[in-house]
């Protein structure tokens, strides 16, 4: 075995721990003077985009050059436009904005309550799960990790088979959608918080509102009476069929329930 004090030290690896930070802080300074929205509407230069933004011309155009060069944005001929990912994802107000997830994840809150965690003390954080979840509704690998997920639990598609699948605390439900994706005779049921209106919006991004429908509730309140059947995220369990019989529910979901949670926010 090596003896680490013999190793030759590696400034990189220090470099690295501060280097990375530029990037997604270049981004929050746009973010927080709103540079994305002025450009939503066609390219323009760095004075309309200072006017807009209530800056000055100088700064601005300086940010406009970087922001260039971490492909957010593209220069031509002194004018600036937006990037394809920009303008899906950067411009407040846009149905995949994720700025308030970029805010939050490199602000100074997430180590203010990593630190108050580390003493014992409550540190509640808004995630904004629902614009990550967004985001990875674009990316192929999220919707095939997904996939995977349900291949390994021994769940197929089976258009020919009609089936019902609940799902608890669902989310952004991007979990159940990649299956029903698969399988047109599956019929989705989300049940979550405020949430539940999020995995309508998915839904109708993939063309899936046919195939689910979302309840807000709360699961340790709400009376299911006789309902469908939950399915955790274990590879012993099945999709009941959409003939059976449906199974009551007890009138309240237990506290253990919650742990056979298969959403994306709760894995």
């Amino acid at each position: 075995m090596a003896d680490p004090a013999a190793e030759a030290p590696n400034p990189g690896l220090i470099y690295d721990l501060y280097a990375g930070v530029f990037r997604p802080q270049i981004v929050r300074l746009a973010l927080q003077a709103d540079i994305f929205t002025p450009l939503a509407s066609g390219p323009a230069d760095a004075a309309t985009v200072a006017r807009a933004c209530g800056c000055s011309k100088e700064g601005i155009a300086h940010l406009l050059d970087v922001l260039v060069g971490v492909q957010m944005l593209t220069r031509q001929e002194g004018r600036y436009a937006l990037t394809p990912s920009a303008a899906t994802f950067l411009v407040r107000g846009r149905p995949a904005y994720a700025g308030d997830l970029i805010l939050a994840w490199s602000g100074p809150e997430i180590w203010r309550c990593a630190a108050r965690g580390a003493h014992g003390e409550s540190a509640p954080f808004e995630e904004y799960h629902e614009q990550d979840a967004w985001l990875e509704s674009y990316s192929d690998w999220r919707i095939g990790n997904s996939r995977e997920m349900w291949q390994a639990a021994g769940v197929a598609p089976q258009p020919d088979r009609p089936r019902r699948l609940l799902d608890i605390a669902c989310g952004c439900a991007i979990k159940s959608l990649a299956l029903a994706q698969l399988d047109p005779a599956l019929h989705i049921t989300g049940v979550d918080t405020e949430r539940a209106a999020r995995g309508a919006r998915l839904a109708a991004r993939l063309g899936l509102l046919a195939q689910a429908e979302f309840v807000t509730a709360d699961l340790l309140t709400t009376d299911f009476g006789v309902a469908l059947r939950p399915l955790p995220a274990r590879p012993d369990h099945r999709l009941p069929d959409a003939g059976a019989e449906p199974r009551p529910l007890p009138p309240r979901m237990p506290r253990s329930s919650r742990t056979d949670c298969c959403c994306s926010t709760c894995q």
